[in-house]
């Protein structure tokens, strides 16, 4: 009911989540029908990680019938060091058993320090999960299967300072602003998604 809407616009916050497979689809559906509803309503997507932006920008051009304003900024509330894992010359790949060793290292040299390390296959993640469990590292692993509660648990867990590894897919690393906050060192453990 048109009545019943006081605002004057919606916030779309991770609206990366656009290109996210179910999900994505979901809040597509939902803006769609949002505007149509509400067809003087400005809308803000947030994203910092948005490799499209302004197909997303045309598309909700096209949707509001109304020009669409792209807002662009540098600015970050913690400071990002880039490091990266070089490849042997002649390596074509650093093998999952190479990576997992390169993860110990990192997470026994930096003691006082907490991780969030970021895998794009599940089988990965339990490896990465057991073999830090072995070497007596508080972890956890944090993917789609689990229920909502024992996400949300895992989640508050991190923030609290009583998990000092979480090992996510990227049900939890895509648009992670609010824990990422706790983590020292984000490690991504590869440069690409499912073959992709």
């Amino acid at each position: 009911d048109n009545n019943n809407f006081f605002g004057n616009g919606i916030l779309v916050h991770n609206c990366h989540l656009l290109g996210e497979e179910g999900r994505g689809a979901n809040l597509e559906s939902l803006i769609m029908v949002f505007t149509e509803d509400f067809p003087n309503t400005q809308i803000l997507g947030l994203s910092a990680t948005m490799p499209n932006v302004e197909e997303v920008a045309t598309w909700l051009s096209v949707l509001t019938n109304r020009k669409t304003e792209i807002l662009r900024s540098d600015y970050r509330p913690y400071k990002l060091k880039h490091h990266g894992a070089p490849y042997l010359p002649g390596q074509a790949v650093v093998t999952e058993n190479t990576r997992i060793r390169m993860i110990e290292n990192l997470v026994l040299s930096k003691a006082d320090e907490t991780f969030l390390i970021c895998v794009f296959k599940k089988t990965f993640g339990h490896k990465i999960y057991k073999h830090l469990s072995k070497c007596n590292v508080s972890c956890e692993f944090h993917y789609g299967d689990l229920t909502l509660a024992a996400r949300k648990r895992l989640e508050k867990g991190f923030s609290d300072g009583h998990i000092r590894v979480m090992i996510c897919t990227k049900t939890l690393f895509v648009g992670v602003s609010r824990v990422v906050r706790q983590a020292t060192n984000v490690v991504i453990t590869d440069t690409y998604s499912g073959g992709k």
